[in-house]
């Protein structure tokens, strides 16, 4: 071989050495720099790399996981394809595409890829397919709330909104030319702006000065009275994605708010920890418990929701809040209003990234969860849900398209539904003025109709109610109402009809009035009406339909197995009584449409109305005859008859008696609970003509809104929370009834169930003086904290009572635990 050509061969093979290793370099950095979460510089490497490569698909799959998680949603899916069209990527990456899909609403080729990806992880790709079903059936529907940009946003990341009294707080990664503190290493500063009268916040300026910025500080929490703050340090990069994997680190800390707004004692939350993540705080309104989203390991996986109480001036071990609100997946941004919890969720079925979500509390337990639905939820990351339901305006953050980039904060508020009740007689067809309309079922009061039987409200978001309807001399009836959240006007039209008033003629009614068979084809609807409780079918029930355009009506009677059939007219409206003695009765109004479903009356139940007349065995001495009870009262406990309710409290409530004393002159004052709601009453009363008297009186009391009730205590563990006088002693009711008035003197018993109050790491400054009449206090070591139980005996109805005592003496996060037969305790509620 000549010289030359020798020569010219080497230098080619250095120069294609030199620029394989170049690239085996650039690779290097890019795959150190994805490790560090530093996506901007690895994407630049990776693409770098990828047009000098042969083959370029090898690292398609990193590039699409950094445009994942840069949030670049399209690139991302083109990246993922050339790696599977190649068959380079792994199951993670094949889970990161079927996100990533989801993400851009393509949920029939995302669903595919979850399922290929459950090969591997059954539990997850199964869940996500079932997701992509739910939001492929959801996406189309109309928004609970409205939802508008705010003049804050940049093109940075602009998110965690807080309220700070009238005012908000949140993160931003802007860069202000005007700004005394510019920020420093792409991590963010804290803003302040107020709100205007339709919600907006349009200006903001630095919420601390220079001595004071808080850099890499958000979200954040402040105390109802401004004067705490929980705030979470971050290392969140402007441009990546807020979501657990892109590299999060945060921990908790809280301070002191100062008159001039400064931040005083600023001290680390005493249960972070360095091998997980703690942030995202919420106060709670008193201040005293602390909601968070941490990875710790003792949770259902990914990140959780936990709370922790201040008790004794000390913050407790987190608390869980359960399955129902916890997954497998990532649970964050907790924000408590009421009996309700709002946070985000990537594991719960959405439409893709975060989603909002609500939790209803019932009894102190998380019941079920609700989504928030189309607008206030996106294809991408919607979180940092918080709402102001005075005002009706909410604000959360979201990386959806359409906004100024990154992250941005958006105002919402719920459609409103407009109600308008109506009242009137059948007879007359008169309205009904004072006709009560008692929503206590629904956790609100009693109030009245107007001159024209009218009554109007408006409720937000989504709304189920059924309420009774009551008027002296008048059946009760109930009604039903349903708010679907889209807002809009509904009229309920409501009938009454007189005590001892048929609402239909005395001929007997076979179901059908017209026998004509292609009338009835095509006009007769088919319903069923059941038993509420046995949802056996009901006979001889008295359907009356009255057209609301022409007055014309319908009639019908049920049959031995409850079925009946109405003759209505196409694109009408009726309003359907169902009546039958011994039973509440019932208004419904129903739409035919175009009068091609002859479905729609379904199935109604009815409730029954007790009538039990009380023997001489439950009466311990005669009852006083009417007469005899004005402005007097009797030491007998009657177990049944009548009695007179005369309001309703939410579980949870504190029972106010006004004029308890001038009541109990009356008859004895007690509590009955029914569903999330404690009626307070009077009575037991053997006749009704006591009763009537009774509620005349009360009347005079100032409870014009009081009504008769039949009674009977047929649970011996019912509650009877302000007992009068003393039970009468038959069988073992007498004692029964006596423990449930008083939780005093309790005698030494076997403790089968306790109530855990708390964990402590100095419980002699925990004061127990409060419960100490409740039960034994004993305590045992766990993790260097000291747990505090009181003892409540064998039977865990009477734990949930003393439970419900103990919390409403300020051990809020009391709960039941058993102890089994080897000393350990398990939680039971």
């Amino acid at each position: 071989m000549p010289p030359i050509i020798k020569s010219t061969l080497l230098l080619l093979f250095f120069i294609s050495t030199t620029h394989l290793l170049a690239q085996s370099n650039v690779l290097d950095i890019a795959n150190k720099e994805f490790e560090l979460h530093d996506y901007q510089n690895a994407l630049k490497h990776y693409q770098e790399a990828a047009a000098s490569l042969p083959s370029s698909e090898s690292i398609q799959a990193k590039i699409g996981d950094c445009h994942f998680y840069l949030n670049n949603l399209l690139a991302a899916r083109d990246a993922y394809a050339k790696a599977i069209d190649a068959r380079l990527i792994t199951p993670p990456q094949m889970f990161l595409y079927a996100k990533t899909l989801m993400g851009l609403g393509e949920y029939d080729n995302a669903k595919q890829w979850f399922t290929y990806y459950g090969e591997g992880d059954p539990v997850t790709g199964e869940n996500y397919t079932k997701a992509c079903e739910i939001a492929i059936n959801r996406k189309n529907e109309a928004p609970i709330y409205e939802v508008r940009k705010v003049g804050v946003n940049s093109s940075s990341s602009d998110f965690g909104v807080s309220f700070y009294g009238n005012q908000l707080v949140f993160a931003s990664m802007q860069k202000r030319r005007d700004g005394e503190n510019p920020v420093v290493a792409q991590q963010n500063q804290l803003f302040i702006s107020s709100i205007s009268d339709n919600g907006m916040i349009a200006q903001s300026n630095y919420l601390h000065n220079k001595l004071q910025a808080q850099y890499g500080a958000g979200p954040i929490s402040f105390s109802k009275d401004g004067k705490k703050v929980a705030f979470t340090k971050n290392n969140f990069k402007s441009g990546i994605r807020q979501i657990p994997s892109s590299g999060w680190e945060m921990s908790l800390y809280t301070a002191d708010v100062a008159n001039d707004g400064s931040w005083k004692n600023v001290r680390p939350f005493p249960h972070n920890g360095s091998s997980f993540s703690t942030g995202f705080p919420h106060y709670s309104e008193d201040g005293q418990m602390l909601y968070f989203a941490s990875n710790r390991p003792d949770g259902f996986g990914g990140y959780d929701i936990f709370v922790s109480k201040k008790v004794g001036g000390e913050w407790t071990l987190p608390e869980n809040l359960g399955n129902t609100i916890n997954s497998p997946g990532n649970e964050i941004t907790p924000f408590k209003t009421g009996n309700y919890l709002y946070f985000s969720s990537d594991w719960h079925p959405g439409f893709g990234g975060f989603d909002i979500f609500k939790a209803e509390q019932r009894s102190g337990n998380w019941a079920k969860i609700f989504h928030q639905g189309t607008g206030l939820n996106s294809t991408y990351d919607d979180m940092g849900f918080i709402y102001d339901t005075k005002k009706n305006s909410a604000y959360f953050t979201s990386n959806r398209s359409g906004g100024k980039g990154n992250e941005d904060i958006y105002l919402a508020r719920k459609s409103l539904q407009k109600f308008i009740v109506s009242v009137t007689e059948i007879d007359k067809k008169t309205p009904i003025k004072d006709a009560i309309l008692d929503f206590s079922a629904c956790g609100q009061s009693a109030i009245r109709t107007d001159k024209d039987g009218k009554f109007r409200f408006q409720v937000e978001g989504s709304f189920d109610c059924t309420f009774e309807i009551r008027k002296d001399n008048y059946n009760t009836t109930s009604y039903t109402i349903s708010s679907d959240g889209k807002g809009g006007l509904k009229n309920i039209p409501i009938i009454l009809r007189k005590e001892g008033s048929s609402i239909l003629p005395d001929e007997v009614i076979t179901g059908i009035e017209e026998t004509n068979p292609s009338e009835i084809k095509s006009n007769t609807y088919a319903g069923k009406v059941v038993d509420f409780v046995q949802t056996n079918g009901l006979s001889n029930v008295f359907i009356k339909a009255i057209n609301k355009a022409d007055a014309t009506v319908s009639k019908a009677k049920t049959d031995q197995a409850g079925n009946y059939q109405l003759q209505l007219n196409a694109q009408s409206s009726y309003i359907i009584t169902f009546s039958k003695e011994g039973y509440t009765e019932i208004n419904r109004v129903i739409a035919t449409q175009d009068g091609a479903d002859k479905s729609i009356l379904d199935v109604t139940s009815m409730k029954a109305v007790s009538t039990v007349i009380p023997t001489p065995t439950e009466i311990a001495t005669t009852p006083p005859t009417p007469n005899e009870t004005s402005g007097s009262s009797s030491s007998t406990t009657i177990l049944e008859g009548y009695a007179v309710q005369i309001a309703a409290y939410g579980i949870d409530q504190e029972i106010n008696v006004k004029r308890r004393d001038d009541i109990e002159r009356l008859g004895n004052v007690y509590t009955r609970e029914a569903g999330q709601f404690k009626r307070v009453r009077v009575g037991i009363f053997a006749t009704k003509a006591h009763a009537q008297t009774v509620k005349r009186d009360l009347a005079k009391l100032g409870y014009g809104d009081a009504y008769v009730v039949n009674e009977k205590v047929d649970q011996l563990m019912d509650k009877v929370l302000l007992q009068m006088g003393q039970p009468a002693a038959t069988e073992d009711r007498s004692a029964v009834l006596t423990e449930e008035v008083s939780t005093k003197d309790v005698p030494p018993i076997s403790q089968k169930y306790f109530v855990r109050l708390g964990a402590f790491s100095k419980p002699q400054n925990v004061d127990t003086t409060k419960i100490k009449s409740y039960g034994p206090i004993s305590s045992y070591q766990k993790g260097g904290l000291t747990i505090l139980l009181v003892g409540t005996g064998t039977q865990l109805d009477r734990a949930k009572r003393l439970q419900q005592s103990i919390r409403a003496a300020g051990f809020d996060g009391a709960y039941i635990v058993q102890k089994n037969n080897d000393g350990q305790y398990t939680k039971v509620l």
